[in-house]
């Protein structure tokens, strides 16, 4: 069963695109209907953001963006905040960020080639992060074990770095 365009489709096509991959019998696939259920619209970079990552927990969201910084929100207040000043430090688009099962480490990945992780618990206006360098091309993912021990960076200079 086709659902009728609407008028948000026909300027928009990449919505009717998207359209003819949500169906009841795709649950978990783009659905126009839903679209607007955001429960939070968090504002605050300057530019794109280009990567989210969610705390286990799902009370806290780190992003990274175009403007060249990583921002921690808390999301389990009804007007969320930014849980720190925003962390600065890349030289290029934060393009990547993610965020241990524990909560406690957070990495970002940066088109200035490096990967810096921070220790949540430690976080203040004079914290420095750690600077891994190793890379040749933009940090284009990261992964962080649960503990926040072991983390994995993939670059578009097609290395992965553990």
């Amino acid at each position: 069963m086709s659902r009728p365009k609407t008028r948000d489709m026909e300027m928009n096509p990449l919505l009717s695109k998207r359209e003819a991959w949500a169906s009841p019998e795709k649950p978990g696939f783009f659905s126009p209907s839903k679209r607007d259920t955001s429960k939070h619209v968090l504002c605050g970079h300057e530019e794109f953001v280009m990567s989210v990552a969610l705390s286990a927990d799902g009370k806290t969201l780190v992003s990274g963006s175009g403007d060249k910084t990583v921002r921690l929100w808390q999301l389990d207040k009804p007007d969320p905040k930014p849980l720190v000043n925003v962390l600065r430090g890349h030289e290029g688009i934060a393009t990547s960020v993610a965020m241990s099962a524990d909560g406690r480490t957070l990495a970002s990945g940066s088109s200035d080639e490096m990967v810096r992780v921070w220790q949540l618990g430690q976080l203040e206006l004079s914290a420095e992060p750690i600077v891994l360098r190793g890379h040749k091309e933009w940090v284009t993912s990261l992964a962080l074990s649960a503990d926040g021990t072991t983390l994995a960076s993939g670059s578009g200079d097609n290395t992965v770095c553990v």
